[in-house]
């Protein structure tokens, strides 16, 4: 009975695009976004999603990947954007976009410690990244392990625009993806570091259960595909 309620719900969304009345579609988007998103083009993927469906509410949950990806697998959310690699299957993944780390300081911290920058000086003072759990937190714990360097002056968050902030407070060394910090690179309050090492790049997907969600989240999808490569 399920599946047949879905299906009518389904077709009935379908005649509204054939019509071209997307506006409607009275229904909501359960979306699941992490805090580099919310922080970059998030605002932007809104308005293009509020232009085509002005009816469909959102309902925002913004968190760590790992919870979103729970979220997505119990049918908590519709629609996950959220960074790679997978613990559960989703049913439908879509690449959104690449986001390089880069290593950044406030420009006194850079200038007081001159140009003798390695990993072994780097991680002597404070480090600024993001969560314990992270895939560049645990890169950089296996890379410290295997150099045998220390790591107790390495400081997590588990908020990416704290993390910006203490850094253009001078509190350390910052590795933080480089969209993130785009307008504090432009204005000078942060510079960016040459550092031998760099973490892999983190890998954006938009995720959602194509058998269990209204026919406007894979549309949403596209919009968040379209949005992401448009600019930071």
């Amino acid at each position: 009975m399920l599946a047949i309620a879905r299906q009518i719900l389904w077709n009935a969304e379908a005649f509204l695009e054939a019509a071209e009345r997307q506006d409607l579609v009275d229904d909501r988007l359960r979306l699941g976004v992490t805090e580099l998103i919310a922080c970059t083009w998030l605002h932007r993927f809104l308005r293009r999603f509020r232009e085509v469906y002005p009816s469909v509410s959102v309902e925002l949950e913004v968190g760590l990947t790992g919870e979103i990806e729970k979220k997505l697998a119990t049918g908590q959310i519709d629609l996950a954007l959220q960074t790679g690699s997978f613990d559960r299957e989703a049913g439908r993944t879509i690449h959104l976009r690449t986001y390089p780390y880069i290593w950044v300081a406030a420009p006194a911290l850079a200038q007081a410690n001159g140009t003798n920058r390695s990993m072994v000086n780097l991680l002597k003072g404070p480090v600024l990244t993001h969560g314990r759990n992270t895939v560049a937190s645990k890169e950089l714990a296996r890379y410290a392990e295997a150099k045998r360097l220390a790591m107790n002056q390495v400081v997590y968050s588990s908020s990416l625009a704290s993390s910006v902030q203490m850094t253009v407070d001078g509190m350390g060394f910052a590795l933080l993806p480089a969209a993130l910090v785009r307008d504090q690179l432009q204005s000078r309050s942060l510079v960016q570091i040459d550092i031998e090492w760099l973490p892999s790049p983190l890998e954006f997907y938009a995720r959602f259960n194509p058998k269990r969600v209204p026919r406007f989240v894979e549309v949403a999808a596209g919009f968040a595909a379209e949005i992401a490569n448009s600019g930071n």
